[in-house]
């Protein structure tokens, strides 16, 4: 009987693996707005007027219903992705996305410990009232010692700014349709590249890039048998991957003039940032925000070490990947 009842719970385990998947915040997103997003699952496990800690002892009444997406996995805690109904809304029965959307997020502070475990906001038809905006800043600015402000980030409820097309390193990239070839050389076995594995074990080669900037991302060449201004030719399988053209933002031409001074305001409103924290005096990380939350850019395009003729790429978004049959340097 107790085999019986081993094998049985193996099962339960392999068969709840089976069904949730780990997704990143902007695959998630994408999942929600997609065309089966409002049959997605939602729990809500603290209901309106209920008490959370949020990693306190002492627990808060919430003026919100909160939950998660049991189906997608948020990798910063192993669990669903969090999920806040907007005040005005909270109390209903929720078991599914139904016509609600997301409007904003509220992260979790860099030295909270929790990094990554950020919770959407969601409202119907993706317009949430000032009145629930007032609501939840004032809810988190009573735990801000371990949250940012709430973000109400304009591209979460309309339409994003139209996003320009660029022609700068143009005729150094293989560009088809829109769709940029590029490459990466890695010993590794892979199917996708994820900048959170990436980072965590980063390279020597790459260490000097991440110690400029320490968002998580990959790097891509741009021509077959390309090698590192440093380095020289990089050990390991070819690999190549497909990005659309427009997603890639040339940061050392800045045409958008996201580095300026004054796009400093709306990078703070957009994070809840302040004038001395980390990101805000990291112009990469400034101009990487208000690129990809503007404009939905998911990379940055730029010549390596100064080479005009040595052009990569970095994307903090994941990429999938399709492992080359000819060897990356034209040698076995």
């Amino acid at each position: 009987m107790k085999l019986i009842l081993e094998n049985w719970n193996k099962f339960l385990n392999e068969a709840e693996e089976e069904e949730s998947s780990s997704v990143g915040y902007q695959e998630m997103l994408d999942l929600i707005k997609g065309e089966d997003g409002s049959e997605i699952k939602i729990f809500i496990d603290v209901p309106k007027g209920a008490k959370k800690g949020f990693g306190a002892t002492e627990k808060r009444p919430v003026p919100f219903d909160y939950g998660e997406f049991p189906d997608y996995i948020n990798d910063a805690d192993k669990m669903g992705w969090d999920l806040i109904v907007a005040p005005s809304e909270s109390g209903k029965e929720w078991n599914k996305v139904g016509n609600l959307l997301p409007v904003g997020r509220v992260d979790y502070k860099e030295d909270s410990g929790k990094k990554g475990n950020d919770k959407i906001v969601m409202a119907s038809g993706g317009k949430i009232s000032e009145e629930d905006k007032e609501a939840l800043k004032v809810f988190f600015d009573g735990i801000s010692d371990r949250f940012k402000a709430p973000r109400w980030n304009n591209s979460l409820n309309e339409d994003m700014a139209e996003k320009p097309t660029f022609d700068h390193y143009a005729d150094q990239v293989e560009i088809d349709g829109g769709i940029a070839t590029l490459y990466h050389v890695s010993t590794a076995d892979m199917q996708e590249l994820d900048p959170e594995i990436a980072y965590a074990s980063k390279s020597v080669y790459s260490k000097g890039e991440f110690r400029a900037w320490q968002r998580p991302r990959v790097f891509f060449f741009t021509k077959l048998a390309q090698e590192d201004t440093s380095r020289g030719r990089i050990q390991g399988d070819g690999y190549i991957a497909k990005v659309p053209w427009d997603e890639l933002y040339p940061i050392y031409e800045d045409p958008l003039k996201l580095s300026y001074p004054d796009m400093k305001d709306k990078y703070m409103a957009l994070t809840g940032d302040t004038e001395t924290s980390p990101g805000m005096l990291n112009v990469f990380e400034r101009v990487a925000t208000l690129a990809d939350e503007l404009y939905g850019y998911k990379g940055f395009i730029y010549p390596h070490g100064g080479d005009l003729e040595n052009i990569i790429v970095a994307m903090w978004a994941k990429v999938p990947v399709t492992k080359m049959e000819a060897p990356f340097y034209g040698e076995k």
